[in-house]
């Protein structure tokens, strides 16, 4: 039995129901209700993936451009706009 994923993001405005295709260990039927949910870590993990390594990538280039733009005149400035 495959695991089938079918369009499970939600959009601004859109039904909060979605339908998905699953492999079905308990029997459930057509029309029945059933509740996901996901493991406290997996939420973390991509939390982590999401924001914490382009923050860890945006401070790291930050240091970089004030390395390399130390001789101008606004090396603050210059290594901000040179990390985003």
């Amino acid at each position: 039995m495959k695991n089938v994923l079918q369009s499970c993001s939600c959009k601004p405005g859109e039904e909060k129901t979605k339908l998905i295709s699953a492999a079905d260990p308990f029997g459930t039927a057509k029309g029945d209700v059933v509740k996901i949910s996901v493991k406290g870590s997996n939420i973390l993990k991509a939390t982590i993936l999401l924001y914490g390594i382009p923050l860890i990538i945006l401070v790291i280039s930050i240091f970089v451009g004030l390395i390399l733009f130390s001789e101008s005149a606004q090396p603050e400035m210059y290594s901000f706009l040179s990390a985003i």
